[in-house]
């Protein structure tokens, strides 16, 4: 018989740091009201509690083989696996700006899929079982890193062409400038010094923002 304890991770989009301790709360003469935002979150956390998160990180279960051992713990693990999963595709895939479209996270899943195969004949037959036991495929779940990658990549992607944007106006702000006072067009020169001084401002404080 084969025995497992195991201690879970997060199921994905469920937010890891949610356990970090919380700063101290400010008074009430010290707090300041705040308007909502509407952006887009940094991540696709949960809005769980600490505890909740927490909550059964332990399971105990037996198998007669490897391929059991993953049915056996799909059945317990089976609604937190599926949650995990729908909001990390609704966030990566849905919510914009996208990192990754869903035929994208597919084929990472199929690529995870063929290297256990390949290289590690034991975990291949335990998500072999945890996917017959979730009647979907486990591998879609243990991509986070990979998806992840590609929304790093398209927010560095986001910030060359924001970059790129802000040094062709401060550039094409010099040059009307300088037609400006070829021409001796005094008021073109501080509309065009208004544009430059905007399109500098601009560029410092997403400089200091990073």
């Amino acid at each position: 018989w084969l025995k497992g304890c195991v201690v879970l991770r997060p199921a994905m989009g469920i937010d890891a740091a949610a356990a970090a301790p919380k700063p101290p709360e400010c008074s009430e003469t010290e707090q300041e009201e705040v308007p909502p935002k509407l952006e887009r979150p940094t991540s696709p956390a949960s809005s769980a509690s600490p505890e909740a998160a927490a909550e059964n990180r332990l399971r105990d279960v037996r198998a007669t083989d490897l391929r059991d051992l993953g049915k056996a713990f799909a059945e317990d693990y089976v609604e937190v696996a599926k949650t995990g999963l729908k909001r990390a595709r609704d966030y990566y895939c849905d919510l914009e700006p996208c990192s990754c479209s869903k035929a994208e996270w597919d084929r990472l899943s199929g690529l995870a899929k063929e290297a256990a195969g390949r290289c590690c004949p034991a975990a291949f037959r335990f998500f072999d079982g945890l996917s017959a036991g979730f009647g979907w495929d486990a591998y879609l779940s243990l991509i986070d890193f990979e998806v992840y990658t590609l929304e790093l990549q398209r927010q560095a992607r986001d910030k060359a062409v924001a970059r790129q944007r802000r040094e062709e106006a401060i550039s094409a702000a010099r040059v009307a400038m300088q037609k400006a006072e070829e021409e001796q067009d005094f008021r073109a020169r501080r509309l065009a010094h208004r544009e430059l001084l905007a399109a500098q401002a601009s560029s410092r404080s997403s400089s200091g923002s990073r």
